[in-house]
């Protein structure tokens, strides 16, 4: 992932974006050059080798049997001294999970199968 980022970083001659979606074989970013750093993710501060972790999370213990699906959403934190926001969702036969982490891979937020909000 961190490979990707690198070249996606490459060829937007920017580190810093305003979203950054992860799927299976497949990542991608958005950016905004008008926004400033503090409104934005560095692609290169991301924790890359904790995001398998948060994705296996709804699917060993939010209720998701039979996987397909999974996705990775990183956006700019909220507020002062808050860090990039990363939601992992899985989706399988019987529903969609996710649950909600700083960039740290601190779990700040689970929603099993059938919660919602």
């Amino acid at each position: 992932m961190r490979a990707t980022a690198m070249e996606l970083e490459s060829r937007m001659d920017t580190a810093y974006v305003t979203a950054v979606t992860i799927e299976d074989h497949r990542m991608a970013v958005r950016g905004d050059s008008a926004l400033p750093p503090a409104e934005a993710v560095h692609l290169q501060s991301l924790p890359y080798e904790l995001f398998p972790g948060l994705v296996r999370e709804p699917r060993t213990t939010l209720g998701v049997r039979a996987p397909g699906n999974w996705r990775i959403d990183v956006t700019p934190g909220t507020g002062a001294g808050v860090g990039p926001r990363v939601r992992a969702t899985m989706t399988g036969k019987n529903g969609t999970a996710h649950l909600d982490a700083y960039a740290t891979g601190r779990i700040t937020d689970r929603r099993a199968l059938g919660e919602t909000g």
